[in-house]
């Protein structure tokens, strides 16, 4: 893949060294798993580079945009949440043991550290929105785990003052975004549990394969270095060529083929030390 993805550009990558398989958390952040690679395969010579495909790379911490459950009733000194993870590939937040129980709200491909001890960010509820304020309950949080269920409760006994009724609960939880791969110097690593046909492992082993090599420049190969107008800076160097038809478009595609523009500026690029980055002029 690697080899062929490259020759349009006149540019021969071949495989040099061995395979290791060995054993590995799930969700390694992007500096862990940098530091699994290295450990496991070496620090990278002159222009070589690692390749590592794993289960999932997260990002950097994030705090989720707050949620807001409306109309629960307050019966009972804890009402549970339950975050599930529901097909394998989904999350989502629902109300536990309620009935009638509103619908659970679907969470896009993110991770819940809950080993992290500050994973939780804030929760106020309230027995008539818009009158008075808002309770904060954030220190009667309890959270219990039942296989890949994971209980958030609160104590309500700090709402009594409020009377019977129904109620409103907002809360935020910090999360982990999944990353579908990164370069990080000589190292490329590729996350494998969300590959769909729309997002296949050849995109990601050949754009972040790009990053190393150079790519997307900011500038054109040529004698003036005037600006690339397919580049774009997002999360790295990027090109936005065709839309997103080149394979160093930001987000997993289908494509496997760079654009032209890119495939000039890789022939360009002095080779000789990578990586290289793309903003490094010609």
């Amino acid at each position: 893949m690697l080899e062929g993805g490259f020759q349009p550009a006149q540019l021969k990558l071949t495989r040099n060294g061995g395979v290791a398989t060995p054993n590995h958390r799930h969700f390694p952040t992007a500096a862990m798993a940098t530091q699994w690679t290295d450990g496991v395969l070496g620090a990278p010579g002159a222009r070589t580079m690692n390749i590592a495909l794993i289960d999932t790379i997260l990002g950097n911490k994030e705090a989720f945009p707050q949620f807001t459950f409306n109309g629960c009733p307050s019966t009972g000194n804890h009402t549970m949440i339950k975050v599930t993870d529901t097909t394998g590939t989904l999350h989502s937040l629902a109300w536990n043991n309620l009935n009638p129980a509103p619908a659970a709200f679907p969470l896009p491909n993110v991770a819940f550290d809950f080993t992290n001890p500050n994973w939780f960010v804030s929760a106020t509820a309230t027995i008539t929105p818009g009158l008075g304020p808002a309770t904060d309950i954030s220190a009667a949080l309890t959270m219990t785990a039942a296989g890949r269920d994971f209980h958030l409760a609160w104590d309500l006994s700090a709402l009594d003052a409020f009377g019977a009724g129904a109620f409103n609960l907002t809360f935020s939880l910090f999360y982990n975004p999944e990353l579908s791969g990164l370069s990080a110097g000589p190292t490329t690593i590729v996350g494998m549990r969300f590959r769909t046909p729309a997002s296949p492992d050849e995109n990601t082993v050949l754009h972040e394969a790009g990053h190393y090599l150079g790519l997307a420049a900011s500038t054109l190969p040529d004698q003036t270095g005037s600006a690339n107008p397919e580049w774009y800076l997002k999360n790295g160097n990027h090109c936005k060529a065709g839309g997103n038809s080149c394979v160093m478009y930001d987000t997993a595609s289908v494509n496997t083929v760079f654009c032209a523009t890119c495939l000039d500026a890789v022939s360009a690029r002095d080779l000789s030390n990578p990586p290289v980055w793309g903003g490094n002029p010609f």
